[in-house]
């Protein structure tokens, strides 16, 4: 993915650029750091074993779309590596992402091709690395995405070859956090390997031959989920770049580089090294050996890893094996000069032999590598919040993927209804989806660092897959509530989550909806639908009105929009019919809210500055309030003044407005602001606005306020933030919905070369601390790193982040829809980074369209939370995860033109149906409730010898997550007891539990991963739970029976008289278990 820039040093400074994929990667001196950084003398006494890992970095995206990269390179990959394992057992190859594997398999590969491959696997010569979809980013990626993505390509491979991926390859992501080493823990990884991390952080572990350790991440689950972590040194994935002193080309390329868009007929591709020949054999192997001896001093053991290959490397696998094997056979000819032992080699043959060197290890407990920087001011920190639009789409899918998931679940396993669907299509439409949103997880693809040609494969992939969910969201609910006849057209345009468009049929007058909830818990949550009358009721399933509120079109739309609240079951639905009325009929209309306008003239979009204050508002402040917030404006200026939290009376004083960061752009002078890099001249300025505007809605369900900012030709507000409060009179105990402050941003088109974020001030002493989640998964303490740059104090926030002042014990915590940069570069503040508008000429020689020029207008949700720690902390997870998986509202059939016609006893005995109890507590989370349908190799020859084994509907894939972490609360962080019965007991009784891996496709008893000697043993350590060995449930008084795999938990036949098993098992803090169950059928 990278493109190598950077000063290096021979007499003089110069510059140099590398083309080796997508990105910025600072090297120094030809991809070597200086001398006197780094000690490159290894004795000539070591006998050095050299691994050669046969490779190709294989992006899906980035320049290319997926498409354009199988005709130009990536099937030739896998076409000619296969043919050329075959000519000799010693050639090695390393397959990682695997979807271009999978279009090479299903489209491309022959029946003999297949076969050779699957020998290649069994024997060793080929192996699967990581074995995810992608090689996916570790920054703005979201854990429930994360383990779809590596899922899916872990149950292909399963599935189709029998092995299980136990390595990891993220030579590529932009950083490495601490989430990544504990989730491939929890897959089964024996080690894991990465590379880009921070250039000074990089150097101090080259020199220290610190680059290899154990990576203890989470401070919760301990040192049984920890990762040997091998860092690549400074040449990082791509064989060295320099020119042999014979030659003007690259080195160890001798297929060159690949071309677009078509391989060249002739078959000369640029940049060929020249070839191994008699004559050049001795300077090619001095070449060789200088390298591999200046890189065995940055290491520890006398085991070298030597990555061959770069970028789209080994379309022509018959001049790269052939050239490499007359060095390697030099070379080992040459014992008596060289003293090296050189090998073709897979990386599970590298890290076995570090792991049989018995060597003691560094431990690393704290911290992980982000964020990352290749210079001073070369910060990775704009991909952040780069293409923010892909990044909310891609989130929203993945909501959407969800509740696809779980519904078709509860249909294919409910055991009282009778099935029409074809179960089969269904889940086919599903995988496209699942493979969308699986894809997008890319490095160099929900980062927002694709050409726009890219981001638009993403995005038309990431709907066509949505749109097919959703119609297998319509017909499943169609035909669970049997309204009226199914209509199997125009699905699509009856859907959305929390926001739906209704059409009204000719003649109809009445339109029914199944609001459809896909968390573990039962959830009350205002619903919102688009309607184009003011004159609507909602009505319960029974025929009871239900209370609404419709609120006048805005920002532009000529939508009214209707809210009302709804308490939905655990992975089920509630229906509610929507009544459009004529004028008259004021009994059971939806009620309007007061709607008052307040104009200010200011100088800036944050409303700082005082002008003269219109409205008829008395007193000095504006405000909306709810029985949780009271928030209040400066009656002046329209300005954010304060926020009143009414559970605990305290009043944080407050101001929040728009700032703009103008960015350098232009390599004369020095690294720009790209899709990767944030660099800007200085600190945000406040933007300048002539005109604000705020308008106050007052209703019976919400009460917002929307800031309005005008530039001085501005005919419509570029700028404009809307903060919602809820009411809700029910009583319910949730106050989920009262506890949270929502926050819209509408921001758009900006500046050239700005970046736009919002910023909250506040009084708090946060002492330069930021606490912001890592994948969603942990949270880490981002402190203000002073003598930094502000882009390298700039964090990924996938789900939220907050300041605090411990003193008075007050914390400010935003909840996120999608990623974003957040940043507090003063005590106090805290800023979201909203918006990028950056066009450079720093890619122009390599003819990438990689800018973010496009005028685009951004939208974004946040939930603010203001409260003490141990609230916010109650709150935090429960709230971010309705923000991000809100009910689904559909529309059933096409409505009746009267409520004379509404069977309203059919309605209410189909009103819902849930899939699960409602008796999760509040700190487990229903993390997976799918039915994936792969066999998981249960006969791997079967599913060879017969071309593929039937889809398998019976086993459900469950995934129950601890969301808190030790000491995070004082109730909430202890273990939890759970019965998987009492759970499933909507679905009737269960016949089997089988205990997996984080993907599964281990049995929890047979991973058995490495141990691996540590310096820390013997002290005092994280407590140490053994996740990854042992079954932590209670064990039944029946017999434990074996299937294809040991431990799996058997209910015993009815006519038995031993007592039932035990479904019970104990999760401990941060701790995810991953079951399969199947369910016994209705006669069982």
């Amino acid at each position: 993915m990278a493109l190598l820039k950077r000063n290096f040093f021979i007499v003089i400074t110069i510059s140099v650029n590398f083309l080796i994929g997508s990105g910025v990667v600072t090297v120094q001196g030809l991809g070597v750091e200086r001398e006197d950084e780094v000690d490159n003398a290894y004795s000539d006494g070591d006998t050095l074993n050299v691994y050669v890992i046969p490779h190709s970095h294989m992006d899906v995206g980035w320049v290319y779309t997926v498409k354009e990269s199988m005709h130009a390179y990536a099937a030739n990959v896998y076409t000619t590596v296969i043919a050329e394992l075959g000519r000799n057992p010693a050639r090695r190859f390393i397959a990682v992402e695997q979807e271009f594997f999978r279009l090479w398999w299903d489209g491309v590969a022959t029946e003999k091709q297949k076969s050779q491959t699957r020998k290649f696997v069994s024997n060793g010569q080929l192996e699967f690395i990581i074995g995810g979809q992608v090689m996916h980013d570790e920054a703005v990626t979201e854990l429930s995405a994360i383990i779809q993505q590596m899922t899916e390509g872990h149950a292909f491979i399963y599935e189709t070859f029998g092995v299980r991926p136990r390595f990891g390859w993220h030579v590529d992501p932009f950083g490495a956090t601490a989430a990544t080493p504990t989730l491939f823990a929890l897959m089964g990884f024996n080690a894991h390997l990465t590379s880009r991390i921070n250039y000074d952080q990089k150097a101090a572990m080259m020199k220290a031959k610190g680059l290899q350790f154990v990576w203890q991440a989470s401070p919760s689950l301990g040192s049984s989920q920890s990762m040997f972590t091998h860092v690549m040194d400074t040449y990082s994935y791509c064989a060295p770049m320099e020119h042999p002193p014979f030659s003007n080309r690259s080195a160890y390329m001798w297929n060159g580089v690949a071309k677009f868009p078509d391989p060249p007929a002739d078959g000369i591709y640029p940049n060929m090294s020249d070839p191994v020949t008699t004559q050049n054999m001795g300077q090619y192997a001095d070449f060789m050996v200088a390298n591999i001896r200046k890189r065995a001093a940055w290491f520890k053991t006398p085991h070298l890893l030597w990555p061959w290959g770069c970028d789209k490397q080994f379309f022509n696998a018959t001049d790269q094996y052939e050239n490499m094997e007359r060095l390697l056979v030099h070379i080992n000819q040459q014992r008596s000069k060289y003293n090296i032992k050189i090998r073709q080699a897979t990386l599970g043959q590298f890290f076995t032999a570090l792991h049989n060197s018995d060597t003691t290890w560094d431990v690393k407990n704290s911290g992980d590598f982000i964020p990352y920087s290749t210079a001073r001011e070369e910060a990775w920190t704009g991909f952040y919040t780069s293409r923010i639009e892909l990044k909310g789409i891609a989130r929203a899918s993945q909501a959407t993927l969800r509740a696809g998931e779980t519904l078709f679940s509860l249909y294919t396993h409910l055991f009282n209804i009778s099935r029409t669907i074809n179960t089969t299509s269904a889940l086919e439409k599903i995988k496209k989806l699942r493979w969308a949103t699986a894809e997008v997880q890319h490095h160099d693809g929900v980062t927002g660092t694709e050409a726009p040609v890219v981001r638009d494969m993403y995005i038309s992939h990431l709907r066509d897959g949505s749109q097919a969910t959703i119609s297998v969201l319509t017909d499943i609910l169609n035909e669970l509530t049997q309204v009226n006849a199914r209509e199997t057209e125009h699905h699509n345009e009856r859907y959305n989550v929390l926001g739906l468009k209704s059409e009204i049929s000719e003649g109809k007058s009445t339109l029914t909806y199944a609001v459809y909830n896909s968390l573990g818990w039962t959830v009350r949550r205002l619903v919102r639908i688009e309607v184009n009358s003011p004159n609507v009721t909602v009505l319960d399933a029974r025929g009871q009105p239900v209370i609404s509120q419709v609120n006048p079109p805005s920002n532009g739309s000529q939508l009214y929009q209707l809210y009302f609240f709804a308490t939905i079951p655990p992975i089920g639905y509630q229906i509610f019919v929507l009544l459009f009325i004529n004028e008259n009929q004021r009994l059971l209309q939806s009620q309007c809210p007061t709607v008052r306008s307040y104009g200010a003239a200011t100088e800036d979009a944050g409303g700082m500055d005082e002008g003269e204050g219109r409205g008829d508002s008395e007193g000095d402040e504006i405000s909306i309030e709810n029985e949780c917030y009271k928030i209040s404006f400066d009656r002046s200026t329209n300005a954010l003044s304060s926020i009143t939290n009414k559970q605990n009376g305290k009043t944080t004083t407050m101001s929040a407005g728009f700032l703009e960061y103008h960015v350098f752009h232009d390599v004369l002078y020095g690294q720009t602001s790209n899709n990767y890099v944030f660099r800007p001249y200085g600190p945000a300025t406040v933007i300048g606005s002539v005109r604000t505007q705020l308008n106050v809605s007052t209703g019976v369900l919400v009460n917002e306020t929307t800031q309005h900012f005008y530039g001085l030709f501005d005919v419509e507000s570029r700028y404009s933030v809307t903060m919602r409060l809820i009411n809700d009179a029910s009583g319910h105990p949730d106050k989920l919905s009262c506890s949270h402050i929502e926050v819209d941003f509408k921001v758009g088109p900006l500046s050239m070369n700005k970046e736009l974020v919002y910023r909250f001030s506040t009084l708090l002493k946060s002492n330069g601390n930021l606490y912001a989640d890592v994948n969603a998964f942990q949270t880490m303490n981002r402190s203000r790193r002073h003598g930094a740059t502000i882009a390298q104090n700039f964090y990924p926030m996938v789900s939220s982040a907050y300041i605090e002042d411990a003193s008075n014990d007050e914390r400010l915590m935003l909840l996120s829809e999608r990623s974003h940069g957040v940043s507090s570069q003063s005590d106090g503040d805290i800023e979201v980074m909203l918006h990028r508008r950056v066009v450079n000429n720093e890619f122009e020689t390599h003819n990438y369209n990689l800018t973010l020029e496009e005028p685009s207008v951004a939208t974004s949700t946040f939930w603010l939370l203001l409260g003490n720690a141990s609230t916010t902390s109650e709150l935090r997870h429960r709230s971010w995860l309705q923000l991000e998986n809100p009910p689904v509202a559909v529309q059933l059939g096409s409505g009746w033109s009267s409520v004379k016609e509404v069977n309203w006893s059919a309605l209410q005995s189909r009103r819902f149906h849930s899939a699960i109890a409602n008796v999760l507590p509040k700190n487990i989370h229903l993390l997976t409730f799918k039915t994936p349908g792969w066999n998981y190799n249960v006969s791997a020859k079967t599913s060879q010898s017969t071309g593929g084994s039937p889809l398998n509907l019976s086993r459900i894939l469950l995934r129950l997550q601890h969301l808190y972490e030790v000491g995070e609360h004082p109730i909430l962080s202890r273990n939890v007891t759970v019965d998987l019965q009492m759970i499933l007991s909507p679905l009737g009784m269960i016949k089997t539990v089988d205990e997996r891996s984080l993907t599964g496709i281990w049995n929890i008893t047979q991973m058995n991963r490495w141990k691996w000697r540590r310096a820390d043993e013997g002290r005092s350590q994280s407590p140490d739970m053994s996740i990854s060995n042992t079954i932590t449930h209670a064990e039944p008084t029946t017999t434990l029976t074996t299937t294809t795999e040991p431990t799996t938990t058997t209910a015993p036949a009815p006519t038995t008289t031993a007592t039932p098993p035990s479904f019970t098992y104990t999760l401990q803090p941060q701790e995810i278990k991953t079951f399969f169950v199947i369910m016994n059928a209705p006669t069982e």
